[in-house]
């Protein structure tokens, strides 16, 4: 179960843990929390347990615009979502592998368009 609240160690005031995550965790998972009660002020060690969540979705698949090799649309480099983009292949949704972006990119660095 899910709380943004824990109970100090020490005095079992409830701190909240709202903002815990801001400045990031130790190793471990771990960071030290100072008590929110004005009465107690000790600081203590939080560890953070995370929950794993699960979803699923369909694989989607691209076929390249330079070689036809089919790459899956997370791994494509597609203009507009993609930046820089090599100048030749410039038109909205065109789509590149891996091999044929850093092809176009190396030739149009080195000036051999």
């Amino acid at each position: 179960m899910y709380s943004d609240t824990v109970e100090r160690p020490y005095c079992g005031y409830k701190n909240s843990m709202t903002d815990a995550l801001c400045d990031g965790l130790g190793s471990g998972n771990t960071l030290d929390w100072e008590c929110e009660n004005e009465n107690c002020g000790k600081e203590f060690e939080i560890y953070v347990e995370f929950q794993p969540t699960y979803n699923a979705s369909k694989i989607e698949y691209v076929k390249c615009d330079s070689c036809g090799s089919t790459v899956r649309d997370s791994e494509a480099f597609i203009y507009g979502r993609t930046n820089p983009f090599p100048n030749r292949f410039k038109a909205q949704g065109l789509k590149l592998c891996h091999s044929c972006y850093c092809r176009e990119m190396v030739k149009e660095l080195e000036g051999d368009d």
